[in-house]
């Protein structure tokens, strides 16, 4: 991935949650609604269609949220429909669908599944700037007292003729007090249908900005024996706190995401943990509305970070220790990209040059495929900048200016960014110990935050912490089709 000033006036705001379903917010001061029974979740999977899962939606704010003040969207790439993006919402005990034909059929139990069609702009405007927006959120509330509906599964060909059903790209986005607003949008060219995604970090005009908002990212296609792959992540930005568990038809099950607790019982708490363990180089990384915290942002989307900003050489001195470090001894510079197995090693090997190929400035390496054992270089990679060490971005993926190594220098620079975050970069025998992560002076404050508070440590504090596998992703295995995602919500 990769990967918000309300324009409403009052009278659209009342409108909108109408239409979504939702109920008003209490008035100041005002007793919530006391926390609903823990949700029923009890649905054999032998009786879902091939692919189905139950989705719970679990409301752990204790209180500080009531279910109709949470939103749910769910969008996803859909080859059932030809790969237009599809949306997912609640009615009854049925799933309706689009046949090839063009015609709706019930598919599954339990949601709405229909394709992103332009014609749904009209559900909702703006009067202030006559733009219309879909209406594909839901609350909680609407779920009923069990929070659950069913994701549908496989129902046969997609409407252009292919078996190569799934989901892509899925995401279920969470939003308090209000929907997002997203259009609905046709590629006449490719005949898809696609929706507008939000931009709240690099448009000030998007009209979520002023939406606290988070999302569960997944894609799934168990027709090619793609297992269920999920996570929560904070490699943009962070807003809500959320867990989930995933449970195979097998019986795997695997949870990850932030759980509050007793040692930050409230988003606020944790927040407030975030502004007292991170440096300070790292504590302006926020979007608020006045006095309401509405997010955290990435470090690369930081100003300060940027270049002119007051921190742009953050990572200055760790990069020239470490080019300093491995142009003096090239021996240093020696890993595999994956873990020993066994204690063989396996995966690609990335290793110093000879002294004769050293060019001044630059980092030079070699590279060795884990298949042929094919020897291939001398490449060279310049140092890159405070942003793009954030970013894993410019030098660290440049192909080294060449589109025949271009798998080689990117999976070398991903490695390299990330082991740069850890403050690990300077000893690649450690690059894969993350006992060992984050000891240094200079390090990403940003992601270890979010690894110290997360379920088993690990998170998407960076696009590439699935190196050394510190990821939040929790992935079935190929021969086990996922039963139950459970998603719980917190404030």
């Amino acid at each position: 991935m990769r990967a918000f000033a309300s324009l409403f006036v009052t009278l659209f705001i009342a409108l909108l949650l109408a239409a979504c379903g939702g109920g008003s917010s209490p008035a100041p001061g005002a007793t919530p609604d006391p926390v609903p029974p823990a949700p029923n979740t009890d649905i054999a999977f032998d009786s879902l269609p091939d692919g189905s899962f139950s989705l719970t939606l679990l409301n752990n704010t204790n209180g500080r949220k009531r279910d109709d003040e949470i939103y749910i969207t769910i969008t996803a790439f859909n080859h059932q429909t030809g790969g237009d993006v599809i949306y997912v919402r609640p009615s009854g005990q049925q799933v309706i669908g689009t046949r090839q034909d063009g015609s709706e059929g019930v598919v599954g139990m339990a949601g709405v599944v229909a394709l992103s069609d332009v014609a749904n702009n009209s559900a909702r405007c703006d009067a202030s700037t006559k733009t219309c927006y879909v209406n594909y959120a839901f609350t909680l509330a609407d779920l009923g007292s069990t929070r659950t509906l069913v994701i549908p599964g496989n129902s046969g060909p997609d409407r252009k003729g292919s078996s190569d059903t799934g989901y892509h790209g899925a995401r279920i986005w969470v939003s308090m007090d209000q929907p997002l607003l997203q259009q609905a949008t046709y590629d006449s060219v490719n005949d898809l249908h696609n929706i507008t995604q939000p931009d709240v970090i690099g448009n000030p005009a998007d009209p979520n900005r002023l939406t606290v908002f988070d999302w569960f990212e997944f894609a799934y296609q168990p027709d090619a024996g793609v297992p269920f792959g999920g996570n929560v992540t904070q490699v943009d930005l962070f807003a809500i706190p959320m867990t989930f568990t995933v449970t195979g038809a097998k019986g795997t099950t695997k949870d990850r995401g932030i759980a509050l607790g007793p040692d930050f019982p409230t988003r606020d708490d944790l927040l407030q943990r975030y502004r007292d363990t991170v440096s300070s180089q790292f504590r302006g990384l926020v979007q608020t509305d006045g006095e309401r915290l509405l997010r955290l942002v990435a470090p690369y989307y930081g100003a300060n970070f940027q270049a002119g900003g007051s921190d742009e050489h953050y990572f200055d001195l760790y990069v020239d220790f470490v080019w300093a470090t491995f142009t003096s001894s090239p021996a240093a510079l020696d890993f595999y990209d994956q873990p020993p197995v066994n204690g063989v090693q396996v995966g690609n090997r990335f290793y110093g040059c000879q002294p004769a190929q050293m060019q001044a400035d630059k980092l030079c390496f070699m590279y060795a495929s884990a298949d042929k054992q094919v020897d291939s270089g001398p490449w060279y990679m310049s140092k890159p900048t405070t942003v793009h060490v954030f970013q894993n971005g410019g030098e660290l993926q440049p192909g080294c200016f060449s589109v025949a190594a271009y798998n080689e220098c990117n999976a070398f620079g991903a490695q390299l960014a990330a082991a740069l975050n850890r403050g690990i970069a300077h000893d690649p025998a450690h690059w894969h110990s993350a006992a060992d992560f984050y000891k240094g002076l200079t390090k990403n404050d940003w992601a270890q935050f979010w690894h110290s508070v997360s379920l088993h440590g690990l998170a998407y504090g960076m696009g590439f912490d699935d190196t050394a596998d510190q990821s939040s992703v929790a992935i079935l295995p190929t021969d086990e089709n996922i039963s139950s995602l459970v998603i719980g919500i917190g404030w």
